[in-house]
């Protein structure tokens, strides 16, 4: 998209300054770094840029004393059963979830998102796809006050 914005803007002198920021804002930009370091790393070489992280069952905490008299997972994952400790036990399940990886171009190595533009949301693959996603709609909707009417 950034080729396409470059192209349409570079002989406007209105709108190629704004590219210009809007380039630069880019580079800056942690998210979007990761993102097109991500997309030239899937497209030009073999290296996994997620990888599955499994599902897990927590019982109590780090020290904690915990009692399992019988537990249950039915077909639907629902845990029953007789769990008791002290100070009161917190069972916790989580789900599989897939991960970003640190992806590798040109030697230099990006590590994932943490915040930016995805602000204080979970840096997850779909959390960051929806970020770039708004971030596109909002990047063209400025690009086309350069628009010709």
């Amino acid at each position: 998209m950034f080729n396409k914005l470059h192209l349409a803007c570079r002989d406007d002198p209105r709108a190629f300054p704004w590219y210009g920021r809007k380039k630069h804002e880019r580079e800056q930009d942690e998210t979007l770094v990761y993102l097109l370091q991500a997309r030239h790393s899937n497209e030009h070489s073999l290296d996994d840029i997620t990888e599955q992280a499994p599902s897990f069952l927590s019982i109590g905490a780090a020290g904690e004393e915990v009692i399992i008299r019988e537990l249950r997972i039915d077909g639907k994952g629902n845990l029953s059963g007789a769990v008791s400790g002290k100070p009161k036990v917190t069972i916790t399940k989580g789900p599989a979830k897939l991960k970003l990886l640190p992806v590798t171009n040109r030697g230099v190595t990006y590590q994932p998102p943490k915040e930016e533009l995805v602000a204080e949301l979970e840096a997850t693959p779909w959390r960051i796809c929806e970020t770039a996603i708004a971030y596109a709609e909002q990047l063209l909707q400025e690009a086309s006050q350069f628009l010709d009417k």
